[in-house]
């Protein structure tokens, strides 16, 4: 069995994308205030720094907040969040979760990503129509 890479190959790569990632240059986004979400606990100061951020509509590129409450839902199938160009909630079988309590939870999918639009807030997903 052969690789296409020698580790010697592997190593200069590795080593190169060390260099751009070290480079003082990058492409980093940082956030513009300086609060530290990992190390921080759920609390009142934590949640009101979380509505502060923002978010694009995956339809219309038109930017939320959180605080606002516009965005609807997180496309499961293109992972973007939408306000706008929501097809609804998949009827297949694959796309369901039964929760602890008892209820039964549905993937939601946008315009794209449905391949079926049934209305009512209903659809059927791509995978699930194969």
């Amino acid at each position: 069995m052969s690789c296409c890479y020698s580790k010697r190959k592997i190593k200069k790569v590795e080593q190169k994308y060390n260099k751009r990632s070290n480079n003082k240059r990058s492409n980093k986004v940082s956030p513009e205030t300086n609060y530290d979400y990992k190390n921080s606990k759920v609390n009142d100061e934590f949640i009101e720094h979380m509505r502060q951020d923002v978010l694009l509509c995956g339809g219309c590129k038109q930017a939320f907040t959180l605080r606002s409450e516009e965005i609807k839902i997180h496309c499961n199938g293109c992972e973007k969040f939408f306000h706008c160009k929501i097809a609804g909630e998949c009827q297949g079988k694959d796309c369901c979760i039964l929760r602890q309590n008892g209820t039964l939870h549905r993937a939601r999918y946008c315009y794209d990503c449905a391949k079926i639009n049934y209305g009512n807030n209903q659809c059927l997903c791509k995978s699930c129509y194969l």
